[in-house]
């Protein structure tokens, strides 16, 4: 395990990180922007099939706790 993630894991809920990645981290206008996209995991009953991604919904925002006094959202994108 990286320090980054090691990190990150204090701030996103238990356990997101199994389905999703860090894919960038941003402070702006004094707030802060964790940007995660979900993993590409095949469902057990689909492992041997081939599979073709379809891309991802919309980027959802999620406001969470303030870190050292600055809001901080999750910005998700989930497969299709």
């Amino acid at each position: 395990m990286s320090i980054g993630k090691g990190v990150i894991e204090f701030v996103v809920a238990e356990g997101m990180l199994d389905y999703f990645e860090v894919v960038s981290m941003k402070l702006r206008e004094k707030q802060y922007f964790i940007y995660l996209e979900e993993k590409n995991i095949h469902p057990e009953q689909f492992k041997g099939d081939k599979l073709t991604s379809k891309g991802f919904y919309d980027e959802i925002t999620i406001q969470d706790f303030p870190i050292r006094g600055k809001p901080c959202y999750l910005r998700v994108k989930c497969r299709k």
